[in-house]
């Protein structure tokens, strides 16, 4: 997914409501300050639709807009589809119909209307609408400027139903106003995480969510409320029957619901049941700094050289760039490739910014030791900045050679990336679900591109649904997903398709998805994220998502989800599965830099993309998203198979280089799932040596270090080692597979699918992968 450039954004700040209850004063005293600032009042058109009359439902949306506009609305908006009335709900509309309900934009009729009325009431105005943009129809919203002129659109990306007919969108844009940056997303957008993430990882301030689907306190609320909390923006949200405005924290700011019927018939126009009304509340803003020596005039900025060396060769290093001004707003280095709070430079970075104070970190990946600073501007001042970055280790020059399997970011903009983040291989997701850069396209010859001792591959891809998300690797085009629902087909349809391809990798991206028994039972999956992008630099997403929820109580946040995470890893190898460890970031749609989740492969002296993945099938490889971590156990790296005649033990000697920018405590050895010894690190750095394991029975061992950060899971782990004593080769636990079976009949119960037929077709998989957890189970070894 491309994330698209904007301009500077405002942080939010609370919500007021306008209209309160008298003798309540809702918000009290914390609020009584963001109630002086400067603020911009929103409108909602709660407006019941008329179905597929585009004339009727313009001129009942008009005087409410006029109104809004009057008693001082600046940003108004309308509800889902409210031109068209939601007519993709009705399929007994004849299709040749329906797409005329559709229309260009800008250029079309009603359109045109709407922006000439934007522009004589001096308003943003986001109205929806279906769009026509050669033969497919978008559910459409448009933000439309004082001017009359289109600020931008969005398209909904969550379909549902409306596939049938309707194209979903493709991208998260936000939009710059003068009231701080908007986000637009469409309805059951608001259930998917990823996309309400996205929109606030390109910079959304506050989100707008017209709607028309389900509402009110049971269904709807929560959802609102939860995607509020976890990205820490209001969200607005304009329905037929509900204005709902929530707040950072996820508390309910205001709500009202108008009623229970979405539409009318023209005969019910103007009864009782044709419910309509304006809402407003208030948007606290922040002024952009005025100079008080100009009498109010702005401020005139000043430059910025930066300029980032590599210590040891004095030469120019690319790098990332995390600069904020004095109230934490990151900024934007112009013509560089920005992405959430940071922006990467060829080692030269220059920038036109307000007068005031900026702090600055300066950061190439976990090999590199950051680098921080301030500096103030004056007005047509100019700074000029030189920072050097040491590098701590080289673990290429060790062997070991760094990729991560989850990048969303531009192929114009991942050479750049990889070199600012020191990272060697990145197959780039081009193709996820409905989305593909490549439609309409000539596919390219070569899809894997080589520049210096680095690669990356453009046809990579993500099948994200219901179940959770597989990534494909190494295909020479992308697989036919289009059009999937939730459920149907089957994830394993589309593997099937992909293992009839040469060299095809296929990664399950978290261990926790619902879907992991079965794609693993199928014993076609190559390897899974251990070090996935719920962990982010600054944060960790702390629910499951559409995955098998944790025990909270005994895996609290913020880490426990970091937790679930290696337990299932764990439970895996408990059941004598060998499948190594990945990772990925999901930069380009979660808030991480490129590269921040990686996973270091032992490939020898040269890099080379096949050696890679042969070596990382072989789990000689460790995971990180800070500490490197490299094992020798009896001078044999991960993945190594000890072999041990039977009545004979086996004792290891473990050593240990560490090298970390976290403070780490304890190395852990894990065997069997369970911590079998734990090492002070000062301890280690005496010795050098995690001291003697002993094996008598089958099973795998492998070494951990956790950071102490309290915000986020920062660890490293390294792939699984594996012994075998006498005929015995495999431990096989019966609570593990027990584990995975009960699993896999609770997902089993969980699908939804009223066509029987797919649903047959579905739950076959499940089946298949029931009876194979329970002849693991029958074949189990230890308890």
């Amino acid at each position: 997914m491309k994330s698209r450039p904007r301009l500077a954004v405002t942080s939010w700040l609370c919500l007021v409501v306008l209209l309160l209850p008298p003798g309540i004063s809702a918000l009290r005293a914390k609020d009584q300050e963001a109630s002086s600032r400067p603020a911009v009042r929103v409108a909602g058109i709660v407006l019941k639709w008329v179905r597929a009359d585009k004339e009727a439902n313009f001129r009942r949306a008009e005087p409410l807009i006029r109104a809004a506009a009057a008693k001082g609305a600046r940003i108004v908006c309308t509800t889902e589809c409210f031109l068209d009335g939601y007519a993709i709900a009705d399929k007994s509309i004849p299709l040749k119909e329906y797409r005329a309900l559709g229309e260009p934009i800008p250029g079309g009729t009603y359109y045109r209307r709407l922006a000439d009325l934007a522009g004589q009431l001096k308003i943003h105005l986001v109205a929806g609408m279906l769009e026509v943009d050669g033969e497919a129809r978008y559910n459409t919203a448009v933000l439309i400027g004082p001017d009359g002129k289109l600020i931008g659109k969005y398209r909904k990306q969550k379909l549902g139903h409306e596939s049938a007919r309707n194209t979903a969108g493709s991208a998260s844009p936000v939009f710059e106003t003068p009231y701080g940056c908007v986000g637009i997303m469409i309805c059951a957008d608001r259930t998917e995480e990823k996309i309400v993430r996205c929109l606030c990882a390109n910079g959304a301030d506050f989100l707008i969510c017209p709607s028309g689907g389900m509402f009110g306190p049971k269904s709807n609320d929560p959802i609102v409320q939860a995607r509020s909390r976890e990205n820490k923006v209001p969200i607005v949200f304009v329905h037929p029957a509900e204005f709902l405005v929530t707040g950072p924290d996820g508390s309910i700011l205001d709500r009202t619901i108008l009623g229970d019927a979405l539409l009318v018939i023209r005969e019910q126009v103007g009864t009782g049941r044709d419910q309509n009304r304006v809402f407003f509340f208030e948007l606290p803003v922040r002024r952009k700094n005025k100079s008080s020596a100009s009498g109010g005039e702005r401020a005139e900025p000043g430059q910025v050289e930066i300029t980032v060396l590599d210590q040891a060769t004095g030469k120019p290093s690319p790098c990332r760039i995390h600069l904020k001004d004095a109230t934490g707003k990151p900024q934007r280095g112009s013509g560089l490739p920005f992405w959430h709070d940071h922006f990467v430079c060829p080692g030269t970075a220059r920038l036109e910014l307000a007068p005031g104070r900026y702090t600055f970190e300066v950061d190439r990946g976990p090999e590199f030791r950051p680098s921080s600073g301030s500096f103030t501007l004056r007005a047509r001042g100019s700074e000029r900045l030189t920072v050097k970055l040491e590098r701590l280790v080289d673990l290429s020059a060790e062997g070991w050679w760094s990729g991560e399997l989850h990048v969303h970011r531009p192929l114009t903009d991942i050479e750049l990336l990889m070199q600012a983040e020191d990272l060697h291989f990145a197959p780039v997701i081009t193709w996820w679900n409905n989305r593909n850069l490549w439609a309409g396209q000539k596919l390219p010859a070569s899809p894997l591109v080589r520049f210096g001792n680095r690669s990356y591959h453009v046809l990579a891809g993500e099948d994200e649904r219901e179940g959770g998300a597989l990534l494909y690797f190494n295909l020479s085009r992308p697989l036919a997903i289009a059009g999937a629902s939730r459920e149907y087909p089957s994830p394993l349809k589309f593997v099937e398709e992909a293992r009839r391809h040469k060299g095809v990798w296929i990664d399950v991206e978290k261990p926790f998805w619902w879907d992991v028994p079965v794609w693993v039972a199928s014993g076609q999956v190559d390897s899974i994220g251990l070090a996935n992008n719920h962990m982010c630099r600054d944060r960790m997403y702390e629910s499951e998502a559409w995955g098998k929820p944790r025990v909270v109580e005994r895996l609290p946040p913020p880490l426990g989800n970091g937790y679930w995470s290696q337990e299932i890893y764990y439970h895996l190898l408990n059941c004598g599965l060998r499948l190594p460890p990945s990772a990925g970031s999901a930069s380009g749609v979660l808030p991480n830099p490129v590269g921040y989740n990686r996973v270091y492969v032992q490939a020898g002296a040269d890099f080379n993309e096949a050696k890679w993945w042969e070596s990382l099938r072989a789990g000689r490889c460790f995971v990180t998203n800070g500490p490197l971590l490299r094992v020798e156990a009896d001078g044999k790296p991960p993945g190594h198979v000890f072999t041990v005649p039977k009545d004979k033990g086996l004792a290891l000697d473990v050593r240990v280089k560490l090298t970390s920018r976290d403070t780490i405590r304890f190395l852990e050895i894990i065997k069997n799932g369970q911590v079998e010894r734990k090492v002070a690190v000062k301890e280690w750095a005496r010795t050098g040596t995690l001291g003697t394991l002993r094996f008598r029975e089958s099973g795998w061992f492998l070494v951990r270090a956790i950071a102490d950060n309290p915000k986020t899971f920062r660890f490293a782990s390294t792939g699984p080692y594996y012994v075998e004593v006498g005929e015995s080769k495999r431990r096989i636990s019966k609570a593990s597979a027990q584990f995975f079976l009960d699993w896999v009949r609770e997902r089993a119960g969980r699908i939804k699918l009223e066509d029987p037929t797919q649903r047959e077709e579905v739950l076959r998989y499940h089946r298949m992968a029931e009876k194979f957890w329970q002849k693991l189970l029958a074949k189990a070894n230890v308890k």
